[in-house]
């Protein structure tokens, strides 16, 4: 297992790479999209530190938001956007900034929507049932724990998440405490 200075510097690489692959194609979203990727798998390897916020702030702009300058349709960026903004909704809040988290909580939720708008676009079965999954964390952050549960409990029935590991999520925690 690397450490966070190691795998740091590997994101660091990989976004480099990624932004030249982006420069040979500026009609393909896939590229930035990974160069999303990177940019959350870079703040979740920061795990709070100082680059936390910066790299999630990038993941919008140079990844998933240019993706979406390309393809405004793009759903593999819309979820892509959804989760980083989640992710930034998390430390905002931890830092305390709770207004913040709630708008990025906000802008989650409507990139989610899009991307389920044209559920045909995310893929498979485990595809859409991740952001629905996602979504449902959003919601519950929001506070509409009635929304989360309905969406939550057709992901349990259908049988795409257990709810043992649903109960282990810290973003539904509010859900169980309010049942």
């Amino acid at each position: 297992m690397q450490d966070s200075a190691t795998k740091l510097a590997t994101l660091e690489e990989a976004v480099q790479r990624l932004r030249e692959s982006a420069s040979f194609d500026r009609a393909d979203p896939a590229p930035l999209c990974a160069l999303g990727d990177a940019f959350v798998a870079a703040a979740e390897a920061d795990a709070d530190g100082p680059a936390t916020l910066r790299a999630l702030c990038s993941a919008l702009e140079d990844g998933y938001g240019a993706a979406l300058r390309v393809d405004a349709r793009h759903a593999e960026a819309r979820a892509g956007a959804g989760d980083a903004r989640m992710a930034l909704a998390r430390a905002l809040t931890a830092g305390g900034d709770e207004a913040a988290g709630q708008e990025a909580l906000r802008g989650a939720e409507a990139d989610y929507g899009a991307a389920l708008a044209r559920p045909e676009r995310l893929g498979g079965w485990r595809e859409r049932a991740d952001v629905r999954y996602n979504l449902a964390c959003c919601l519950a952050r929001q506070g509409r724990a009635e929304e989360a549960r309905q969406l939550l409990g057709a992901l349990i029935a259908s049988g795409a998440v257990a709810e043992a590991t649903a109960r282990e999520d810290a973003d539904l925690a509010g859900l169980w405490q309010q049942a």
